[in-house]
């Protein structure tokens, strides 16, 4: 099925669908997202670029912009949760450029997270460079 669909369009999570996501993100990783936020710190400099792809509603990145001046970038192909992480962003008071895109290559970053999760709760974080 996904190699039919993905022939024609990348699937993004809309709706009703978008919104439960973003609870179940605030409920039950937000505690790793921050987690994340600080050790993603450690591997950016001052003033460096991040790319966040597939940013959902933006926990990540609005975590980590909250922890130094950074200039984040978030991409997702659901324009639902591009709506969501805006919101997200501006309600905690950070400066995220969210973006709604087809995933390509992320060649003006230096700097970029893969988080992955598991059915089971369990996560991941390795980054790209």
């Amino acid at each position: 099925m996904m190699k039919f669909v993905r022939k024609f369009k990348d699937l993004g999570i809309q709706g009703k669908k978008a919104h439960e996501y973003d609870e179940f993100s605030r409920k039950y990783r937000l505690k790793d997202l921050k987690e994340y936020a600080n050790l993603a710190t450690s591997h950016i400099t001052n003033g460096g670029s991040v790319l966040e792809v597939a940013t959902g509603p933006g926990y990540f990145c609005t975590e980590l912009a909250k922890l130094g001046n950074f200039k984040i970038t978030g991409l997702d192909i659901s324009n639902d949760l591009v709506k969501i992480a805006r919101t997200n962003a501006q309600q905690a008071g950070v400066k995220v450029d969210i973006s709604y895109r087809e995933m390509h290559p992320a060649s003006n970053f230096r700097t970029w997270p893969s988080i992955l999760s598991s059915a089971h709760g369990q996560s991941r974080i390795s980054w790209s460079r």
